[in-house]
């Protein structure tokens, strides 16, 4: 096998992988979206944890104060603190209408 030939069938099994990856994202997408629609209990649960996932950053950048990483405790705080202020963003003017 030549190294042209080699780098060809590489390059072929990079593509295959590539649109095998795009098609399993696609159709997780697809189903994600209808479960946000029609369920109400999956909007509920996904807003719960990512209401969770905000407070644990909060918390997690106190630790991160008191034991002196001042950098990272910063990092996390506003990032929680902007994640928190869009879901409340979220929740006061993008509300669904009946």
């Amino acid at each position: 096998m030549t190294e042209q030939e080699f780098d060809r069938k590489v390059e072929a099994m990079a593509d295959q992988l590539g649109k095998k990856i795009e098609d399993t994202a696609d159709r997780f997408d697809r189903a994600v979206t209808r479960k946000w629609e029609r369920g109400r209990w999956f909007r509920r649960i996904a807003r719960t944890v990512s209401f969770t996932a905000e407070a644990g950053l909060i918390a997690g950048a106190c630790f991160l104060f008191r034991s002196g990483h001042r950098v990272w405790g910063a990092i996390c705080f506003w990032l929680g603190i902007i994640a928190l202020l869009f879901d409340l963003f979220r929740l006061l003017f993008l509300r669904r209408r009946p």
